[in-house]
């Protein structure tokens, strides 16, 4: 293939594009004259002297165009350009993408398509977008349409408040005369029975500004009170916090490090413990029944020595377990353990399919996909920092507490902020939990209990020992783990029942 002038094949084959001077004729010497003419089979381009001069006898039958139709020309090799380059974004020839030698578009052939391809797919590409305009444009005209028609009712309106303004002046006008010329003591009466008229008036609208916001307010409490009735299934007792029973510690099991507790639908608890039966047995659980109903039950999910923590899925009794040193949850059940992004996770929530999980180091609350261990959306970016307790009220409000600076955030369902709110006597936020009325109950060696729709605290429980995790049961029954020193001296754990 011909190459343009002070073109050379090294220029060629490394990839550089030269620019080809096509407005000029390049066998004019050293004044060249403008280009008018160019030559399919030479690929160059001439001006007319050139042309003739060039073009004579074998040469003479060359087909030839003016220069305005000329087709595109390689920068490269100067060959005419048949393919579009995605990569390099122009036009190239055959030799670019030929394997020997090999072109500066052999290694990426794949982005190089016909220029004929390209352009009848673009030419399709502005046909369906050409397409969904006019779809648009037809539905703005519907629009602009309906506009019009609700423009003329405005008017309408308008004429009819017009000629309304116009009786009431009329009417205004009329009393003004029967004022100057009527009895005073008509005139008295008038006004008499207009001035209770406008307070009544005032008064009417009162009253139903206030039921406005009465009937906004019962219909807050009502979608409330179904998502309540929706998160239960069934009608729950509450703790009544101003008569609790005197706490009891269960002898019976024997904890070394219990790190968490979590309520069960069938009245039992799980706890977790980190240590167990000889020290070296690694994370495991106890399933135990508050009332005595039944003996503990050892629970040996397949876990590593790491700290784990314990939730259970009431539809399908699975385990979910967290290891937050390892950074993986596990699902035990029909359902093998899942890996996933966390890189400490410290409480997880079963809600409905969905599971929540808290990451103390990313600082996030992922929420999966049950059956999958999939992320479905996250909570808390650019909000939370270093939490490590979660829970979910009746009404599917989420609250997350954050060792960080003692804060509790409240999130609804969406996960958009609610409120954030901290007390002052709150030193290090262990485990959150909530019960059946939504209160929200905080450890922190004592037991806090929070009405986090207002930020409030309502009661402060005392536990033998520190409490650093509670939960309610199905029945109302409060139960915690604290943490104790034996009597021989080494550290342990009490569960603490209030009921």
């Amino acid at each position: 293939a011909s190459l343009p002038p002070g073109k050379s094949h090294n220029s060629a084959l490394c990839g550089e594009a030269q620019p080809t001077r096509m407005q000029e004729c390049g066998d004019c010497g050293d004044d060249p004259r403008p280009t008018s003419v160019f030559c399919v089979v030479c690929k160059a381009a001439y001006c007319v002297e050139c042309d003739a001069a060039a073009h004579v006898r074998s040469r003479k039958g060359h087909e030839r165009v003016p220069i305005d139709q000329r087709p595109a020309v390689c920068t490269v090799h100067g060959d005419i350009a048949n393919l579009f380059c995605f990569v390099h974004k122009r036009e190239v020839c055959f030799t670019c993408v030929a394997p020997v030698p090999p072109g500066n578009c052999n290694s990426h052939h794949a982005e190089v398509k016909p220029i004929a391809e390209t352009v009848a797919a673009g030419r399709q590409n502005l046909e369906e977008l050409s397409r969904a305009i006019i779809e648009e444009q037809e539905f703005i005209d519907v629009e602009m349409g309906s506009l019009s028609g609700l423009k003329a009712a405005i008017d309408d309106r308008m004429t009819q408040l017009g000629v309304a303004r116009e009786h009431a002046d009329t009417t205004r006008a009329q009393l003004a005369a029967t004022r100057s010329s009527s009895d005073s003591k008509m005139l008295r009466d008038l006004e008499d029975n207009i001035l209770p008229a406008d307070r009544t008036l005032k008064n009417l609208r009162e009253t139903r500004k206030h039921w406005q916001e009465r009937w906004k307010t019962l219909k807050s409490s009502v979608q409330d009170a179904l998502r309540h009735k929706q998160a239960l299934g069934l009608k729950v007792p509450a703790p009544d916090l101003a008569s609790l029973p005197t706490p009891r510690c269960l002898a019976d099991p024997v904890f070394h490090e219990p790190i968490s507790v979590t309520a069960v639908s069938d009245g039992s608890v799980l706890v977790a413990d980190n240590l167990y039966a000889g020290w070296g047995s690694g994370a495991v659980g106890q399933r135990v029944w508050p009332g005595g109903s039944r003996p503990p039950q050892l629970l040996t999910p397949a876990t590593t020595n790491a700290t784990t923590l314990l939730s259970l899925d009431d539809n399908t009794d699975a385990l979910i377990i967290l290891s937050s040193s390892k950074g993986w949850v596990q699902r035990v059940g029909s359902i093998a353990w899942k890996r996933t992004d966390f890189s400490c996770p410290r409480s997880a929530v079963v809600c409905g399919t969905k599971v929540l999980v808290v990451d103390f180091s990313i600082s996030l609350v992922f929420r999966l996909d049950q059956r999958t261990g999939e992320t479905i959306d996250t909570i808390g970016r650019r909000i939370l920092i270093e939490p490590n307790g979660l829970a979910v009220t009746p009404t599917g409000h989420i609250v997350v507490t954050q060792e960080y600076d003692q804060t509790i955030h409240v999130f609804d369902d969406d996960g958009m902020l609610l409120r954030s709110f901290s007390d002052q006597k709150l030193d290090k936020l262990r485990g959150v939990c909530a019960d059946s009325l939504g209160r929200v109950y905080v450890t922190d060696g004592s037991i806090y209990v929070f009405d986090v729709t207002r930020g409030v605290k309502l009661a402060t429980i005392e536990v033998p020992g520190s409490a650093i995790s509670a939960t309610v049961t199905n029945k109302g029954v409060i139960v915690a783990i604290a943490r104790s020193e034996h009597s021989h001296g080494m550290l342990g754990g009490l569960l603490v029942v209030f009921g």
